[in-house]
């Protein structure tokens, strides 16, 4: 009974203990709409419905999330990208609302994108080490996917993410493999460009 107890909170961590990265303080960036326009400002983000914009004469603007395709933060030595997305488990929990999630962007294709977002660790191998856990989006999917389950092979799991495209998936574990993160990048690429549609290169963030 302990150990079904320990399973069901160790999988459980993995879809519902999600914690938004906050961005409580007003931070340089800008934002990327779905309809191509951008808008620079200071901004703050802490939920999945509404972002805050403020500008230089200190007015501020509340900015629906729907209409947002995604939004970066520029640092002192790098610029981090942030999105939305649905989980698996809200996309297919009864609930009327599917609220989304923040993540950052990790991986930035426009076929298949992954998500990191803050939340429980659950320490096994290389992943989730850092505290933050992946999701996995791809193009004819309403939803992000886990990309690590608990007792779930990594290889087999990423293969089931991505059966769309046979010749992708022939080739992962034995050409590619998915041992950690960065090990992503060339899968991605791949994907990107030989699985659906030839799109512009990116860079893991």
């Amino acid at each position: 009974m302990r150990l079904i107890v320990v399973l069901f909170l160790l999988v459980g961590s993995l879809s519902y203990g999600q914690k938004v990265p906050a961005i409580k303080k007003y931070r340089p960036g800008i934002i990327y709409y779905k309809n191509g326009k951008t808008l620079e400002c200071k901004i703050a983000a802490y939920g999945s419905r509404n972002i805050w914009c403020k500008f230089e004469d200190g007015t501020k603007k509340k900015i629906t999330t729907s209409g947002v395709k995604k939004f970066d933060i520029y640092g002192k030595k790098d610029t981090t990208s942030y999105g939305y997305f649905i989980t698996e488990a809200v996309y297919k929990s009864k609930s009327k609302k599917k609220l989304k999630t923040l993540g950052r962007l990790v991986y930035d294709y426009d076929d298949v994108k992954l998500y990191g977002v803050m939340g429980k660790s659950v320490g096994i191998g290389p992943i989730g080490i850092s505290g933050e856990n992946y999701f996995l989006t791809r193009r004819g999917k309403s939803y992000g996917r886990p990309l690590l389950k608990a007792f779930k092979n990594k290889n087999k799991l990423l293969k089931e993410y991505l059966s769309n495209c046979k010749d992708m998936v022939s080739q992962i574990g034995t050409t590619y493999s998915f041992t950690n993160i960065k090990s992503l990048g060339p899968i991605f690429e791949y994907y990107n460009e030989h699985c659906k549609r030839k799109v512009p290169r990116s860079r893991q963030r």
